[in-house]
């Protein structure tokens, strides 16, 4: 066990590749479909699911977990899309996420291939300008927070 606790930090961007307006109807039920699915799944309780640990570690070396989401929409392409940034604190090292099920649960959810892209921030000192990028981006709905 590591003498101190320590930070994997993942910022990942999820796109269902759907076209759809702010106007549709459908628009709201894509949303909602993101949101369920990030709030569900890196909650502190359930995040144990995608996460692989190695030298020994477990779910009991994390001390906590902050998840953070923003939606954007872009306007060229029109496709919803969430910005996530997961911050795992822990007194363990070597934690990854199981990349492969959370596309493959974004697939099913959507039944389609999702785009999932995924970028570990090494840099503690890095956390501001992430949450800076999340927030600039950001659009709101009524139902999205």
């Amino acid at each position: 066990m590591p003498k101190r606790l320590t930070d994997s930090r993942f910022f990942f961007t999820i796109n269902p590749n759907v076209v759809v307006s702010p106007g549709e109807s459908r628009f709201q039920e894509v949303i909602d479909k993101l949101k369920s699915f990030v709030d569900e799944k890196f909650s502190e309780q359930n995040i144990h699911e995608y996460l692989v640990f190695s030298n020994g570690g477990s779910i009991a070396d994390v001390k906590s977990v902050e998840f953070f989401k923003s939606l954007e929409y872009g306007e060229k392409n029109q496709h919803p899309h969430l910005h996530c940034f997961l911050i795992v604190k822990k007194w363990c090292n070597n934690i990854r996420l199981n990349f492969s099920s959370i596309r493959k649960e974004l697939d099913s959810l959507f039944d389609h291939k999702v785009h999932f892209n995924n970028k570990m921030i090494r840099s503690a000192s890095d956390r501001d300008k992430i949450l800076n990028y999340m927030k600039k981006g950001a659009v709101k709905y009524s139902s999205f927070s």
